[in-house]
């Protein structure tokens, strides 16, 4: 519903299967702003990963701040350099986070380029989006959320300060879905009948239908099926000393004489 709102896709839907990054992050960050912090976005933003433990800590600890609905979600604010997906603003926070979902990075700097480009001018989306959120923060800390599936996130996030650099003011975090659709199999377990279960489980059943979530094992898989304990007796006197493959459409040649295997 966000991404129709703010004109990401058009009133026919002509441009959905261009958009579908959009309204992911729409449906999903627009269904959980219905709901108090502590209630949902919270257990969602604690999913996210910094490199260095101090910056882990303070993220946790802002995050332990903040409640109710003192936060305006911005989905796409324009600027020059681009539209970061959703700025979250706090009074003493903000954090910008970047959604993937079928595509990586939309714009990088020149690969043959041997030194990293500094960020007020690079090219690279990660780096731009960080200078926004420099200009925009003010006094606030301030955090840039890359959120993709592991095989995205993973490749962008080992080129760090390798192919590009983010703002000194911004920190860098990362998550996956498959961590997000984990983390809400429990919130919604726990979650208070009414509202808050049925916006988390809507959320979950979503990333789901998208595919993103974790293979669970083959346990539900052979739940139907019964385990038979009863030995199996193996009698060797009906064992062929050897047994033979042929394919006769192909003994046109020596090489093509049936291949003999034996069990011995």
């Amino acid at each position: 519903m966000i991404s129709e709102i703010k004109g990401k896709i058009s009133r026919s839907g002509s441009n959905l299967t261009d958009r579908l990054e959009d309204k992911l992050t729409g449906d999903f960050f627009g269904a959980l702003r219905y709901l108090p912090f502590e209630q949902g976005l919270k257990g969602i933003l604690q999913q996210v990963k910094f490199a260095e433990e101090k910056d882990q800590n303070e993220w946790l600890t802002l995050l332990d701040l903040q409640s109710g609905y003192k936060l305006d979600y911005k989905f796409w604010p324009k600027h020059p350099k681009g539209e970061i997906d959703l700025i979250l603003e706090f009074d003493d926070l903000l954090v910008g986070i970047e959604v993937k979902y079928k595509s990586g990075i939309s714009s990088e700097d020149d690969v043959e380029v041997e030194k990293v480009i500094d960020y007020k001018n690079s090219l690279h989306q990660l780096s731009k989006y960080s200078h926004i959120l420099e200009e925009r923060a003010g006094n606030r800390k301030c955090y840039l959320i890359f959120l993709a599936p592991f095989a995205i996130q993973h490749q962008v996030q080992q080129k760090l300060n390798v192919t590009y650099e983010i703002s000194p003011a911004v920190k860098m975090g990362y998550t996956i879905w498959e961590d997000l659709h984990t983390a809400l199999i429990w919130m919604t377990k726990t979650a208070q009948p009414g509202a808050q279960r049925l916006v988390l489980r809507d959320a979950k059943e979503l990333l789901e239908v998208k595919g993103l979530k974790r293979f669970s094992g083959f346990a539900n898989f052979t739940a139907s099926y019964e385990i038979q304990h009863t030995p199996y007796i193996y009698e060797t006197d009906k064992v062929l000393p050897s047994s033979a493959w042929s394919w006769p459409e192909m003994q046109s040649s020596e090489e093509d004489q049936p291949y003999v295997y034996s069990t011995y």
